[in-house]
């Protein structure tokens, strides 16, 4: 049986929001965020809705060896990332979807946008 359902770009800018506040900055060296093309970020806590309002997040990981990869998450890197932790971190969609999401969820959510697997801590 397959079910869908809508999640609100909120619960998406929360989770960012905890990710970059407490929950990445152990395996990345650099967060940026793009606003969506004609705007601007009228306050800070717009950053954080951007990649799911049509703009991006930069970022950039540094692993243990010093080695640097840079992403670009948008819309579509969420979506994937939600369909992965639906299927394969039941607990972390549970939270998020939930509103009981911290820097963990943010955390596994950025992680899967970016690697498909929750590859760090």
């Amino acid at each position: 049986m397959k079910i869908e359902i809508e999640i609100p770009d909120e619960l998406i800018a929360d989770a960012i929001r905890n990710a970059v506040e407490s929950g990445i900055y152990y395996w990345t060296a650099r967060v940026e965020f793009i606003p969506p093309p004609g705007t601007g970020f009228a306050r800070f806590a717009d950053r954080y809705s951007a990649p799911v309002r049509g703009g991006s997040m930069i970022l950039i990981e540094s692993d243990d060896s010093g080695a640097q990869r840079q992403f670009q998450l948008d819309a579509s890197s969420f979506r994937r990332a939600l369909s992965v932790m639906a299927t394969s971190y039941p607990r972390h969609y549970s939270d998020l979807i939930g509103r009981t999401g911290d820097a963990y969820t943010g955390d596994a959510l950025v992680q899967l946008a970016c690697f498909g697997e929750l590859k760090y801590g």
